[in-house]
């Protein structure tokens, strides 16, 4: 058993101090693929695929929770519940895409703003072992020295309610900035990782700086995709194999293996997605896309199964 995750230097490690590597399936938005997400589409992929996480996408803004959707809160606690029931970790996800600024007021209002939530979610699963927080999930338009107090507030509602559980920080430019992040880290960084997304047919020149900022900093790639960073264009899968490799840190290069999830678990219409249409609503998961056949291989051959 791997039980609560903590940092070791920049290492992701379990509550023994063994490094770990989650390899997780990330939802798409909740609110817009409900059907794609049950206890036994989330099981299925623990049993078939061999995941040991699963990250639950709640976007707040554009139709989620904080703009006609509040139901979406309820998804993510049942998807905290059944990853808990079938041993693997989740991360919950607040969804920032558009509006490109977390302090937007569409993230802060009364009734549904982050420092609530956080507060809240922090309070009720501050004993859980298998939860994992991320605060901001892709900031764009906004520069570091903009959003840094922002997200050093969100740290602080939920350090005062649990003390211990791993939150990722979004940095700049929809999660790529880990550079401005590495000059200037949060200044309680106890348990707290910075988030890296890439898409293999759009970012491939970014692998030279995850190889750089790797051992620097702790990094979570908290979302990456085979596909363009539309989620269209067809699949880079070599360039994917070249991502996957750096964060096992198969050459040795780093000395870290990088946790990551990937986007996503859903059946849209698009290369990135890992089911073909129309699989979630007949509830035929192992009707993989080719994105979805490339990763259920990958993982079932190199995922070392966290049980909690």
């Amino acid at each position: 058993a791997h039980g609560k995750l903590r940092l070791d230097g920049v290492r992701l490690v379990d509550a023994a101090g063994r490094p770990v590597q989650l390899m997780a399936m990330s939802s798409h938005g909740l609110h817009w693929f409900p059907s794609c997400y049950s206890k036994a589409s989330i099981q299925y992929l623990v049993e078939h695929w061999g995941i040991n996480a699963f990250r639950a996408a709640m976007y707040v803004a554009e139709g989620g929770y904080a703009q006609g959707s509040p139901w979406v809160r309820q998804s993510v606690e049942d998807i905290v519940q059944w990853t808990e029931e079938l041993g693997v970790y989740c991360i919950i996800d607040w969804h920032v895409l558009t509006p490109g600024d977390p302090r937007d007021s569409a993230y802060n209002s009364a009734e549904y703003g982050a420092a609530s939530f956080w507060r809240e979610v922090a309070a009720q699963y501050k004993d859980k072992a298998h939860v994992l927080y991320e605060i901001a999930n892709e900031p764009n338009g906004v520069t570091w020295a903009e959003i840094k107090p922002y997200l050093e507030g969100i740290v602080a509602e939920i350090r005062a309610e649990d003390p211990d559980t791993v939150i990722i920080a979004g940095t700049p430019t929809w999660s790529q900035d880990i550079h401005d992040a590495a000059q200037d880290q949060l200044t309680d960084g106890h348990n707290v990782m910075y988030a890296f997304h890439f898409y293999a047919g759009t970012h491939g020149g970014l692998l030279s700086r995850l190889l750089e900022y790797t051992p620097q900093i702790p990094i979570f790639v908290s979302e990456w995709g085979t596909s363009s960073a539309d989620g269209a264009g067809g699949n880079y899968f070599q360039t994917s194999l070249d991502f996957l490799d750096l964060m096992a840190d198969a050459a040795n290069a780093t000395g870290v293996k990088l946790s990551w999830a990937q986007w996503s678990y859903a059946d849209k219409s698009e290369s990135s997605a890992a089911l073909v249409p129309g699989a979630c609503a007949a509830a035929e998961w192992d009707q993989t896309s080719c994105s979805g056949d490339f990763l259920k291989r990958y993982i079932k051959v190199n995922v070392a199964t966290a049980v909690l």
